[in-house]
């Protein structure tokens, strides 16, 4: 009784009008409607009457009743025959940057597995924005006058951060949601990010003709590169010395480790050359020198002496194995510019004999022992709940092993190594009746061997080759 009065004293405005958010187990939503239309979950329209704290909802022959109560004006309880749900006004869920933000977050979340660190969101006058915000056409199509625009920027650990563009839309329950795609400016700032592996913050960009342009990347460390961009055939750097003494840098960051290069000094004869000479000082001790022709390659090399070899195979092989390493001694080969290098690793008992090359790689000495230690510290490489304890292997011919890697995870997995000489490879051996070979394996070990097949990935544009 006291509630049917309340509903009476309130003015003639429908208190259940607006949308409503499903804050039980089961979700959803409900919207009222000012003209006793209801929408279940934003699939189907219903017709619906009110009296005093009677619902009725009537759908097709079907009819459907509940008691209702608003408690705090935020707060809807439907109490039918068989079920009692919660509903909050969706008004009351906080602001709508707010709410679209934490749906943004469950979004990335839900098709990346990425924790988002923040979406931070903010209105704008879209006529004031859309010539300096380069989205799709398909959905500047769909903007209508009127409509409300927002602007994002998405930081995530270790990767560049996504600026976005977010109009308002429905979700599948009915509840207002965000529309958002990445802006094609910060499309371009991830892909230069994911290929140096330096964090680029902003992209300048110009159209300079059909799909080509120019553009300027400024880095974590206020650094600047000037870059061209095809739609078709991606980016490349400019060829001023700023703009390659930053390619450089993250060239030898990528090989060596982050943290590892202090600073990278380059001159070229005159402004007209594409050749580019300088020193690379590394963070923990040493110099090297470095040369670019950029006629011949995006590649820089050092010199192949053996001073040079055994300061890099420590950076090197500390990166690779991720383990702390001191060379030991190195010995000319037969071949110009390639060392035999033995190596003491952190955490290890025998020291580890590689072949390497400053400018080429490495690849272990083709021995029992040393392969089963190399691929040990591979294996482990990356992993992070696990780590592999030993690897035995078997000797089948003189340049392939069979073996077994045990894991710390009690876990145990066969394994088949190549070793001739410049082709090293490892993998798991998949058994014969093992249909589902890559669901066995550790969740680490899975990201490890899909790393692994990343870093086989070519070309100018990606440094860790």
């Amino acid at each position: 009784m006291c509630f049917g009065l309340l509903l009476a004293s309130c003015t003639s405005e429908n208190p259940l009008q607006g949308i409503w958010v499903g804050i039980d187990e089961k979700g959803g939503s409900i919207e009222f409607k000012p003209n006793n239309k209801v929408v279940v979950d934003g699939i189907s329209e219903r017709e619906y009457t009110l009296s005093g704290n009677d619902l009725l909802i009537k759908w097709l022959s079907f009819n459907e009743e509940y008691k209702i109560e608003i408690r705090g004006k935020d707060t809807l309880l439907m109490t039918g025959l068989d079920s009692r749900r919660r509903y909050m006004r969706e008004d009351a869920m906080g602001s709508k940057t707010e709410r679209f933000a934490l749906m943004i977050k469950k979004d990335i979340f839900k098709k990346t597995k990425t924790q988002v660190t923040s979406v931070t969101l903010r209105e704008v006058d879209y006529e004031k924005v859309k010539d300096s915000v380069n989205f799709s056409v398909s959905s500047r199509e769909k903007i209508k006058e009127g409509d409300k625009i927002y602007l994002g920027v998405i930081v995530m650990p270790n990767k560049a951060p996504m600026d976005i563009i977010v109009r308002e839309g429905r979700s599948k329950d009915g509840l207002v949601a965000p529309l958002w795609e990445e802006t094609f400016e910060s499309m371009v700032k991830g892909m230069i990010t994911e290929s140096i592996k330096k964090i680029c913050m902003k992209v300048e960009m110009k159209l300079v003709s059909g799909a080509s342009y120019e553009g300027t990347a400024t880095f974590e460390d206020s650094k600047t590169m000037n870059f061209t961009f095809d739609r078709m055939n991606g980016w490349l750097p400019k060829k001023d010395k700023a703009s390659v003494q930053v390619f450089v840098e993250a060239y030898f960051l990528n090989r060596f480790g982050s943290h590892t290069v202090k600073s990278v000094n380059l001159e070229s004869k005159d402004a007209a050359s594409l050749s580019y000479t300088g020193v690379v000082e590394f963070s923990k001790g040493g110099k090297a020198a470095v040369s670019i022709d950029l006629t011949k390659s995006w590649l820089p090399l050092v010199p192949t002496d053996q001073a040079t070899a055994e300061l890099i195979a420590k950076y090197r092989i500390t990166k690779d194995l991720s383990r702390m390493a001191q060379v030991v001694k190195a010995t000319p080969t037969k071949s110009t510019g390639e060392y035999e290098v033995e190596l003491k690793l952190d955490r290890l008992e025998r020291n580890v004999r590689i072949v390497f090359n400053a400018n080429q790689g490495w690849y272990p000495v083709n021995e029992v022992q040393n392969l089963s230690d190399v691929v040990k510290c591979q294996m482990s490489n990356g992993l992070e709940s696990t780590f592999v304890e030993d690897v035995k292997l078997t000797k089948k011919t003189p340049t392939e092993y069979r073996g077994i890697a045990y894991f710390s995870s009690k876990d145990k997995k066969d394994i088949k190594v190549i070793c001739e000489g410049q082709k090293f490879t490892w993998e798991i051996v998949k058994a014969a009746n093992d249909k589902s070979f890559k669901s066995q394996l550790p969740p680490e070990l899975q990201k490890e061997l899909k790393n692994t097949e990343m870093l086989k990935k070519g070309g100018p544009r990606n440094l860790q080759k």
